[in-house]
Parts: C-alpha cells; structure tokens; sequence
C-alpha cells in the first residue's frame, strides 16, 4: 500500500468515524501524521508491517482500547503513548524494542501486555503502577530474569516486574581473584614452603598444619594485580573424607612431595586422581620438596603422559631456598594463564558486594533463609542467580555449600573439625554437642554446635545417636576405642576383601555410618564393625598396616549371606566411586589358608575362560573357581541373565532370523538351528562375544 493510498483510506475513516481499522500486512514503513485524526477508533491494526516508529500523534486516539504494533521494526516507543489512557490491550512482540519509556506507566486501564522477541535489558520502575496487568508477555528479552521465570508467570506480572527491577543491570567489576591449593601427604613441608615462597622465611621447628589454613597472596600478573587464596591443607585422617569438596575449577595445585621418599609414600597417585577428578582442567605443579636431604626420584616421563595437567616438576629447599625463585616464576604463569584471569571475567557488583559481605561477617555460618535474604538485599532476587553465585563463591574457597543447610566458611568448619576429632579422642567415640562448648569456646561456634556436627554428618564421619536424639549425641567412628570387643559368632571361614594402595580411616568410617542402623550393639569400634540384618550378621573388619578390609559373613543360608555381603559390597563400591584416588583390589580370602587371597577378577577372567580349578600363588593344592565365585554370586543366575540379554539383543535385530530362513528355504542344506543362528551372528559381533557364549555352553 502506497503513502497515498494510506492518506485516502485515513481521510475516508475520520468521515465516517470509523471505530476499527485494520492496516496490517501491507508493506508500511511509516504512518502519517493524519493518523491522529482518526479520535474515533478503539482499535488500530498495524502489526506485520516494516514501521520502524511511531508518530507523536498518535497519542490523539484516546479511545484506543487495544493496538496491534507487533511484527515490525520498532526500536522505541513515543512518549506520548502515555496519553493512550484507555487501552486495555497493547501488543509490541517482534520487534526491536530496547526499552520502554517510563510513559508507559500511566496506562493504569492495561490488563494485557505483549512484548515478547524484543531487545528489552530492563524495565522502567514506573511499570509498578500497572497494577490491573493480568498478563505481561516479556519472553526472548535481554531481561536480568531467568526464561524460566517470565515463561512461567505471564499471569503473574507483578512478580516478573519485581524481578526485572530487583535484578537491573549492575556494574560490571574484573574479579582478579584465583585460588591455589597446596597438597600432599603428611610432613612433606607444604606449610614451610608456602612460608619461603610467600615471606621468604623458614623456620625448621614448624608445627603441622591444623586442618587448613587459608591466606592470601598478593602477586602481580602481565601488571594486573591478583589476590591468590592461598589454601594449605593439613593430612589428618579425616581430610581424606573432604577433599573432594575442597577442590575446586579454575584452581592451581602444588602437590608437594618430600624428595627423600618414593612414589607410593608421597601418596603421588593418589593425590593426581584426586585432582584430575575433581578438577579436570587445573594446572598441577608437582614439587619435590627437602632436597637437601635427597634426590626426587620419580619416573616423570610417564606421570607427564597419564596426567597432562602436569605443568612442570620443581626441586626445592626451604633450608638452602634452592628452586624458590623458579617455583615463584612458574607459579605466576600459571595464574595468568587460569581463564578467569586470562579474560579478566566481570561479575556483578552487587555479586562481588554478597562475597565481600560473607568475607567480613564474624559467623562461620550462613543459614539457607540468612543467604537468600543477604542476596535479596543486594538486590538479587532469583534463586537461580543465587544458586549460581554459591557456587562460584565455593569456587573461591568463600564458602562450602549445602542445599539443605546453608553456606559454611571453609576455615569454620575445618578449624571445628580438628578440635573435636583431636580434643575429644578420650571420649571413646561419643560426643555430646552440649560439651562440645567445653572444646569450641571460639566465639563464632556458641549456639552453632549442634550445626556443625550436622555439616560433619555430612561428610559422613560421624552419626546421630537415634535412640539419644533428644541429647544431641553423636557418635564418631574416628573417636572409638582402638581394642576389638570380645566377638564370638560362627563367621564363614572364608572372607572377602578389599587392598589398597591407600586406606584412610574414612573408608571403614563412611561405611559404618551409612550402616549405623545396622551396628550391633557395643561391636563398634574404630578398626571394625559388627552389623546385623534380617538374621545375617558380618564381621567388617580395617587392618591399617596390611591396607585392607576384610569382610566375614554368618547367616542361615548361603542364599541369605551371598545377598547380605552384595550389600555391603554395594556401600563399599559407592564410597569407592565417590574418591577416584582411592584403588580397591577385590580378593576372596582362602577358608583354609587365610594367609592367601585372591583376585576376585582373575578368578572371573579364569572362569570365562573355562578353567575349573586352579592352584593360588602360596597354595599347595587347587581350589574350584565356581566354588569360591558363587559364594560371592550366583553364577547359574548370572549366566541365565547374559542369555537373556543375548536373546533380547537378537530380537531386536531386523528380520535377521526371518532372512536367515529365508535363505535356507532356498538351499539344499540342512536348515540352521536356532542355536546355530545365534552363535554365528555372535560371531559376527566379535571374537570375545562369542567366546562368552561358548563358555555358557560348557557350564
């Protein structure tokens, strides 16, 4: 529709009075200002057109009660559509809209707004006043809201306007802050390192680290000034139970290593699956450390090739300060090169305002409600963006998070941590959180207690009394008596077991307060447990030196045991899964020979390949493999389930069987049996699936 054609059409309207029309769909680029002589209409079609504004005189249709702009090019709205005070209906979707003017808000008649597919970053506050809005359309926006948000409560404007305003853009600050974790096993000199590295100091009497101790280290970078946290973590036994949630992304790791010892003293394996698993792409310095008392003696070829997150391998001395100064060098390469820093990542200001906030506050301890409402005063108001700041604060070593408690300060909880398990070891394992007042004077823990034996249950290192719930008792594993109680069941002779190339206490731990409901009574202790269910009993049992768990069962029936140990196995692989660094051989320990145990999957591997017995490494005579296996599972069970999962797998498969008697139909041999048929299409699946199925054939 040309110019002229619109002028016609408006000037036949305005003679009439028309009340409604309609220009949609008609190529339009502009409207006249003749518009505005149309007072009659209470309707305006314009959408799927190419306006890119306007005019000021619309605002003379002040019988509008509904406009239809949507579907144009519109980048903003005059002002004087605050004047349209009757509209009811006002549709702006597709657009090109960065915002709206404050104007807007003197439409009090509103009750529908669309304004989808547009450029909006915010909301102007006198859209408050819109308070008879009974649908607000705001979706595909640049809104500071979720899509989750304003696609779920367009009948609710009043909270998406609350929302928009609550999170209005804040000012963006560089974070120039990283984190280094310093690791490794005990004594290797982390902390006497640390005090060359950050104040060039060295005092040959320190004194181990108290569970960790966090610290900051000013550094500058490419002349950007960083602020490194600095987290040294102590090697106590029940560090092993929280590293994992002390790691963090976008870290740096010193894995310090004391040059006098191997590999497998300095738990070197154990500390780079820790770190690759839960830090997948943080840089690792490996350090060995007192080198004035020996050489490093690692194969570091073949560490670089299984873990390429090895930066470098530093020697050093705290006595001589030898490698100081190239450790320092390498260390500030390491920063520059973290992502964060790289790209000098912005956040919020208000989100940097919540970190200050929490960095300053003398609790150790933020509840669930205190961390929202402290968001909520610096204006962030969706859970989302909360739930995604906790974490980028535990990222920074702020805070450690818990869904269901709160927010905890890293320092808080450790420092605790290590008073009552050091504090408290004459207690024989029991520990009442109203004495616990006696050991935690601090100021920070009054009234809080009873919360932080909470967040340690939640590491699994200790449990609630059940039947003493009333007094808060707690009870530790870590804290019982060494002496093994007088025990005197009939236990198989026969035992399974569990070797290690490194058995903290928190493995056996973790077990038994996951099975507390099933301790008998008075058979806990801190290298054993005796538990019950349905008339089974097991003797679960750590041996520290020998690095290992043993486990014995009794029960009524061999059915009854085999279930009952594949029980216990389950929590025992669960825990295992959950500490990469931690390697668990499976052995069966011999009845008649428990000196001997062996491989639970060579055994397997034996089996398959259709062996019946075999003499053990140490053994003087055979064993029956199928003996000692179904005594851990069934293996005529197990076998029945590989066939039918075979057999579902051939039904699956397209008309093969029906093509494959087809075929035969048409041959002078003898058909194929059913068999047969599947034994070749295994064949055709691979050597080793046929080899299974041959095995199954013998048995």
């Amino acid at each position: 529709m040309t110019n002229e054609e619109v002028l016609e059409l408006i000037e036949q309207a305005a003679k009439t009075k028309l009340t409604e029309l309609d220009l949609s769909n008609n190529q339009l680029t502009s409207l006249p200002p003749e518009i505005g002589q149309l007072t009659h209409l209470s309707r305006l079609n314009v959408r799927d057109n190419k306006l890119t504004a306007l005019p000021p005189e619309i605002s003379q249709l002040t019988r509008l009660d509904r406009l239809y702009v949507s579907n144009n090019k519109l980048t903003a709205l005059p002002p004087e559509i605050g004047q349209l005070t009757r509209l009811d209906r006002l549709y702006l979707s597709n657009n090109k809209l960065t915002e709206l003017p404050p104007e807007i808000g003197n439409l009090t008649r509103l009750t529908q707004l669309y304004s989808s597919d547009n450029e909006l970053t915010a909301l102007p506050p006198e859209m408050e006043k819109l308070t008879g809005l009974k649908l607000l359309d705001l979706r595909k926006n640049k809104l500071p809201v979720s899509k989750e948000l304003l696609e779920d409560n367009l009948n609710n404007p009043a909270l998406i306007i609350q929302s928009c305003l609550a999170n209005k853009p804040q000012e963006k600050i560089s974070l120039t802050e990283a984190k280094m974790l310093v690791v490794g096993a005990a004594r290797a000199g982390k902390t006497s390192l640390l005090k060359r590295l950050m104040e060039d100091n060295f005092n040959p009497q320190e004194n181990n680290t108290k569970g960790i101790n966090i610290q900051p280290w000013q550094l500058e970078v490419k002349q950007q000034k960083i602020q490194l946290n600095v987290w040294d973590l102590g090697a106590q036994e029940f560090m092993y139970a929280i590293h994992q949630f002390l790691f963090a992304q976008q870290s740096i790791y010193l894995l310090v290593v004391d040059a006098g010892q191997g590999k497998e003293n300095n738990e070197v394996e154990y500390w780079l699956k820790m770190i690759t698993s839960f830090s997948p792409a943080s840089p690792i310095i490996i350090v060995g450390n007192k080198t004035d008392k020996g050489l490093l003696t690692i194969d570091r070829s073949s560490l670089f090739k299984k873990y390429p997150n090895i930066k470098t391998f530093v020697e050093t001395s705290c006595l001589n300060g030898k490698g100081i100064e190239e450790l320092r060098t390498f260390i500030h390469r390491e920063v520059g090169a973290l992502e964060r820093i790289r790209n000098q990542i912005q956040l919020p200001e208000n989100w940097l305002a919540v970190k200050a906030e929490i960095e300053q506050m003398e609790a150790g301890y933020l509840e669930i409600s205190e961390y929202q409402r402290l968001c909520q005063d610096n204006l962030i108001s969706e859970e989302k963006e909360q739930r995604k700041l906790s974490r980028l604060l535990q990222e920074l070593g702020v805070v450690l998070n818990f869904s269901d408690l709160g927010v905890v300060k890293p320092q808080w909880l450790i420092t605790g941590m290590y008073k009552i398990f050091n504090d408290y070891s004459s207690s024989e394992g029991v520990v009442a959180v109203k004495k616990i007042n006696q050991v935690l004077d601090a100021k920070e823990y009054q009234g809080k207690c009873l919360l932080l034996m909470q967040v340690i249950s939640k590491f699994e290192l200790c449990f609630q009394d059940e039947e003493m719930r009333e007094d808060a008792i707690f009870v530790v594993p870590n804290l019982l008596q060494e002496e093994e109680p007088n025990i005197r069941e009939g236990w198989e002779s026969w035992g399974f077991q569990y070797q290690y190339n490194i058995l903290p206490s928190s493995i056996l731990t973790r077990f038994m307060v996951r099975k507390n409901q099933e301790i008998e009574q008075e058979k806990c202790w801190r290298n054993g447990v005796v538990i019950v269910n349905e008339g089974n009993k097991a003797l679960v049992k750590a041996e520290r030196k020998g690095q290992k768990i043993g486990i014995w069962v009794s029960g009524e029936t061999e059915a009854k045991r085999r279930d009952f140990l594949k029980a216990i196995r389950s929590e025992f692989e669960a825990i295992h899964e959950s500490n990469p660094g931690i390697e668990a051989e499976e052995k069966i320990i011999l009845s008649d020979r428990p000196e001997i145990s062996i491989n639970y999957q060579h055994l397997l591997s034996l089996e398959m390949g259709g062996e019946e017995s075999f003499i053990p490494p140490g053994g003087e005579r055979s064993v029956k493999i199928k003996e000692l296996l179904d005594k851990i599972e069934l293996r005529e069970h197990q076998a029945n389930i590989i066939i039918e999962e075979q057999e579902v797998e051939l039904a699956t498969q397209p008309n093969f069987e029906q093509e494959a008697v087809e075929t035969k139909a048409n041959s002078s041999k003898p058909q194929i049996s059913q068999k047969n048929l599947k034994l070749y299409y295994l064949l055709g699946l691979g050597v080793g699936t046929a080899l299974l199925i041959i095995w199954l054939w013998k048995r």
